[in-house]
């Protein structure tokens, strides 16, 4: 895994066991910064679910492919 790789909304809620919406919440009230958008879609990257994981007190666990 590097820095670089970037990982789905989907992804995203997996790798810090919540649901989709809980982290839509926390980017749509601006408790994170918003992630980049690749083809309108949000692209998290390490960093962002570093801070996502923070912000919902939860252990981030990246499944390497």
């Amino acid at each position: 895994m590097t820095s670089e790789q970037l990982f789905l909304l989907r992804e995203a809620a997996e790798m810090l066991n919540c649901r989709p919406y809980q982290v839509t919440y926390l980017l749509n009230t601006k408790q994170v910064p918003e992630p980049r958008r690749i083809g309108g879609r949000r692209c998290f990257s390490v960093d962002d679910l570093l801070r996502l994981a923070d912000k919902l007190n939860r252990k981030l666990v990246i499944k390497e492919e």
